[in-house]
């Protein structure tokens, strides 16, 4: 790439770990597209373990980042959807070759468990 076009360097996964990563931001990502639109309170639901606070700040930066749509309908009380753009679906399948690569290893993961890191049991990502 041309040294003035601002990418040099750039680097693709740490870009995707970025917009991608932490502890709940990929869940999210795997819930509105399994449900295609939810509410604040629904994806929450969905989310054990999540305050409202942290599910603000994630679904913030997720929209920032081009991959959540936020929609504020009118009327009392307001309605808040969320769905995914474009660039949010298409890191659907990847989210899907991650599940896969989890499932097929159970052992990691009872391991993490053993170790209270368990927040992701109770979502379920399963088809």
């Amino acid at each position: 790439m041309p040294k003035d076009d601002g990418y040099e360097g750039w680097c693709p996964l740490g870009w995707a770990l970025e917009v991608t990563g932490g502890k709940w931001k990929g869940l999210i990502l795997w819930h509105l597209g399994a449900a295609g639109v939810l509410r604040h309170a629904e994806l929450r639901r969905r989310l054990r373990g999540i305050t409202q606070k942290v599910l603000t700040q994630q679904l913030r930066a997720l929209e920032d980042d081009g991959l959540v749509r936020r929609t504020a309908r009118p009327g009392f009380p307001r309605r808040v959807e969320y769905r995914l753009t474009d660039l949010g679906a298409a890191a659907r399948p990847h989210l899907e070759g991650l599940r896969v690569w989890a499932s097929s290893n159970p052992d990691a993961g009872r391991r993490l468990a053993r170790r209270g890191r368990e927040h992701w049991f109770a979502s379920r990502t399963s088809p």
